[in-house]
């Protein structure tokens, strides 16, 4: 973890905004339709699509200095991670990978609605960043966004619909705070996880740096790659009390 007020207050501004320094589109399945909208912010319920629009004067979010289940970044079977849009396409069907924004902004996402009219509830996932980010998003109702006409309306998706730790719309803030603890910050009406821990690298990992990067000298190798830092950002909004959205993000960056 970070031993330095300053790296802590960075980190934790990072991924509360999910804004890493230096994002990429992510390489998906060219077997889908991919349509692009560039420039667009139109995408609500992404965090990525709000960032311009916070106040960074705002107090910092409270980094906790631990990892959350990993059965929170799984939903409809799928963990949230590099062939997220794979399994999607196999357990429930292929959408359209919708390209959005550009530069540091640039996200890639595929979208998932309710078969039942008026296709209140959407499961979106969305990769972006250097370091591996990963989101997925589940809500219901709210505005129209550009690219909505997308979205593959599935029977997999309902507002049933839970998390691999039993995180589903509907639940009030105490059975959100029984799954995910103490917040790390409480606005008004929504509850915000922000973690970081470093962990040592596997073999598996050391390798794929190797391969990567096969000029590099072993004692740089393990300089630069022996740990990394593991972040997640989770963000639940509520209104009347019930959970409407939530939003779910990990990253693995390298020092």
């Amino acid at each position: 973890m970070l031993d330095s007020g300053n790296q802590a207050k960075t980190a934790a501004l990072n991924f509360a905004l999910l804004i890493p320094a230096l994002l990429f589109l992510v390489k998906v399945a060219r077997a889908a339709q991919t349509a692009s909208v560039a420039r667009d912010d139109s995408d609500w319920w992404s965090t990525l699509a709000v960032f311009d629009k916070l106040d960074l004067s705002a107090p910092i979010t409270n980094t906790q200095n631990r990892a959350p289940a990993n059965s929170n970044f799984e939903i409809t079977g799928v963990v949230a991670g590099n062939d997220q849009i794979q399994k999607l396409a196999v357990g429930i069907g292929k959408a359209a990978v919708v390209e959005r924004g550009d530069a540091t902004l640039g996200r890639s996402q595929v979208c998932y609605s309710s078969a039942d009219n008026p296709h209140s509830v959407h499961l979106i996932f969305e990769a972006a960043g250097e370091g591996d980010t990963y989101s997925f998003y589940l809500f219901e109702d709210g505005p129209p966004w550009k690219g909505s006409d997308l979205c593959v309306a599935s029977p997999r998706i309902s507002s049933g619909l839970q998390t691999g730790s039993g995180l589903h719309l509907g639940q009030t803030i105490p059975q959100v705070r029984s799954i995910l603890g103490e917040p790390s910050t409480v606005l008004r009406d929504r509850l915000v996880y922000v973690y970081e821990v470093k962990r040592r690298s596997t073999a598996k990992d050391l390798a794929r740096a190797r391969q990567a990067y096969p000029n590099i000298s072993d004692k740089d190798l393990h300089e630069s790659f022996d740990f990394y830092y593991f972040n997640s950002y989770i963000e639940a909004r509520f209104v009347d009390g019930k959970l409407t959205y939530l939003a779910v993000t990990k990253s693995e960056t390298y020092p």
